[in-house]
């Protein structure tokens, strides 16, 4: 797509895309829509650009008028960046997200969420970082001031696990994007891991595995149900269980 316009991007979508019906009856596919309806759209158009390997193309579409036009900012919510990587091939997009690679691997604690019912206990957390700590380096990110101290609390109970500095979306998705493994609740940020074919283990507490569950090409393993969260040592040993075929 060269130099984006509001006619153009209309055109694009309507035409190659098909996504009329987006406009006519917005939302993501759940019972009620949990996206805006503008971001889905953008993140639809980005998708497909990535697709096309064009990540000149992304760029130029975030700078574009169009994006002024649907009155976007520049940065998006976790579950809509996920909709980017959506059924890509997720090697060459991870690869091109990670950059370098990592002297050490590491793995990522996906501890928050935007809802409280969401949410592994703490202590669990604590625990488990004790235990993956013994054979690898640990990252715990965060986005509130709440989630940075809980973040700090997981990170002590081993000194193999870092707390770093408060991050942009973009950051976080490469940080991700480099990892050996991704543990995680159900949030917009392991759905990512997911697309871009990181190992995970996806922790369920109050929702359902079965509607919204991680895809992807990599290992997954999900753990709990609605009402029902998993033990640290299932969680710990599904983690050991992530280089195995699958």
């Amino acid at each position: 797509m060269t130099r984006p316009t509001p006619r153009r991007l209309w055109k694009y979508l309507c035409g190659p895309l098909r996504l009329t019906g987006y406009f006519r009856g917005p939302g993501d596919g759940r019972g009620r829509p949990q996206i805006p309806a503008a971001v889905l759209v953008w993140a639809l158009v980005l998708g497909q650009v990535l697709r096309e390997c064009s990540f000149h193309g992304v760029e130029a579409l975030v700078r574009s008028p169009a994006r002024r036009a649907l009155q976007l900012s520049r940065g998006f919510g976790d579950d809509a960046l996920a909709y980017f990587t959506e059924r890509l091939d997720p090697g060459p997009t991870r690869t091109a997200l990670a950059g370098t690679p990592p002297a050490a691997p590491y793995g990522v604690l996906l501890h928050a969420t935007a809802r409280a019912d969401k949410e592994w206990p703490e202590a669990n957390w604590r625990m488990l970082a004790a235990v993956l700590g013994a054979d690898v380096d640990l990252v715990v990110p965060f986005g509130t001031e709440a989630e940075r101290e809980r973040a700090s609390r997981i990170a002590a109970a081993t000194p193999r696990a870092r707390v770093l500095d408060h991050a942009p979306l973009d950051a976080v998705a490469r940080l991700i994007a480099g990892a050996a493994f991704v543990v995680g609740v159900d949030t917009g940020l392991l759905h990512l891991a997911a697309a871009l074919g990181v190992p995970l283990i996806a922790i369920f507490s109050a929702s359902e595995p079965g509607l919204t569950g991680p895809m992807g090409a990599g290992a997954i393993h999900v753990l709990g149900a609605k009402g029902s969260a998993p033990s640290v040592g299932e969680v710990a040993e599904a983690v050991g269980r992530l280089g195995e075929p699958h």
